[in-house]
C-alpha cells in the first residue's frame, strides 16, 4: 500500500476515533440534559466546552492528555429522575460515581467521616458562604486521616480558606503549604485553582512574586478549572508584590468586575487588596 494511502488512511482513523468518542460523551449530555440536570463540563479528544459560575459556556483546547479520552458531566438540580447508574460503586477513570462515596459513608469509620464533612465543606463553598463562618469541629473532621490523597488535598484547601478568610495567617501557612506538595498529584489540567491559590499566596503573603509569576504561567489561559477573577486577584498580587500598584489596582477592580457573590472567599481577597500597601 502506498505511504500517502496510508497516511490518510490513518488521519481518518483518528478522525473517526474523536467522532466516535464526543458522539459518546454526547450522548451522556443530552441523556442528562432529558432528565433534567444541568450542563457542566464535556471534553473529547483536544476540545472542551464548561459552564463557568455564571452560567456561560466556553469552548476551547483541550491540552490535558488525561481529558483526551472523553469526559462528560451534567448535574442534578433537585432530587427527581436520578440515573441509577451513577449509585453503582466503582471507579470510573480517576473518578468514583456517587454510589462509590455513598458506600464509604455507609461503611464508617474516618474516612466516612472524611467523606461527610468535605461534602458539607463543599456545598457550603458553592453556597457562597464565606469560609470564616463554617464549623471549626467540621474542617479538623476533614483532615483526618493525613493519608496524602485527592480527599487530604480538598480539606488542606478548606482548611486553609478557613483560616485566611478569619485573618488566621499562621494557621493558613501550613495548610497551604501542603496544599503545595499534594496538587502534583494531580493531572495538570486539574491543578490549576490550586497552582492559582498557591500563586496567590505566594505573593500576598511571603512576597515570592518569582515564584508565583511561574506558578501562574504554567496554568494555561484556557484552562476550564480555573476562573477569570482568581486569576486575576493571583495576578494582582504578583503586581502588589513588585510595587506594579497600577497594574494591582486594575487587575483587583477587573476581577470584582466579573466575580459572583457566589464567589465569597475570592471577593473578600480582593476587597482587602484595594486597600493600598
Amino acid at each position: 500500500m502506498p505511504a500517502s494511502r496510508v497516511l490518510v488512511s490513518g488521519a481518518l482513523g483518528l478522525v473517526a476515533l474523536f467522532v466516535a468518542l464526543a458522539a459518546h460523551e454526547c450522548g451522556h449530555i443530552f441523556a442528562g440534559l432529558a432528565a433534567g440536570f444541568r450542563f457542566r463540563f464535556w471534553a473529547a479528544g483536544p476540545f472542551f466546552l464548561v459552564e463557568n459560575d455564571r452560567g456561560r459556556l466556553r469552548l476551547g483546547w483541550n491540552r490535558d492528555a488525561f481529558l483526551w479520552g472523553g469526559v462528560a458531566a451534567t448535574a442534578p438540580v433537585d432530587t427527581r429522575n436520578l440515573f441509577l447508574g451513577t449509585a453503582i460503586p466503582m471507579k470510573n477513570g480517576a473518578f468514583l460515581t456517587d454510589g462509590a462515596r455513598t458506600w464509604r459513608l455507609v461503611r464508617g469509620g474516618p474516612h466516612a467521616a472524611r467523606e461527610e464533612s468535605l461534602l458539607a465543606l463543599e456545598a457550603r463553598w458553592s453556597r457562597g458562604e464565606r469560609p470564616r463562618d463554617w464549623s471549626q469541629a467540621t474542617v479538623e473532621q476533614a483532615l483526618v486521616p493525613p493519608d496524602g490523597s485527592l480527599y487530604e488535598l480538598n480539606a488542606r484547601f478548606w482548611a486553609y480558606a478557613r483560616a485566611v478568610d478569619a485573618g488566621d495567617v499562621a494557621t493558613a501557612a501550613p495548610h497551604v503549604r501542603r496544599v503545595a506538595e499534594l496538587m502534583h498529584r494531580l493531572p495538570a489540567s486539574l491543578r490549576a485553582p490550586f497552582a492559582c491559590e498557591v500563586a496567590w499566596w505566594g505573593a500576598a503573603h511571603g512576597g515570592r512574586a518569582d515564584e508565583a509569576s511561574q506558578l501562574l504561567a504554567a496554568i494555561p489561559a484556557s484552562s476550564p478549572w480555573l476562573d477569570s477573577w482568581d486569576r486575576l486577584r493571583a495576578e494582582a498580587a504578583i503586581a502588589r508584590a513588585e510595587d506594579r500598584a497600577g497594574d494591582a489596582a486594575d487587575a483587583v477592580e477587573r476581577a470584582l468586575e466579573s466575580a459572583p457573590p457566589t464567589a465569597s472567599f475570592c471577593r473578600a481577597r480582593l476587597e482587602e487588596m484595594r486597600t493600598p500597601v
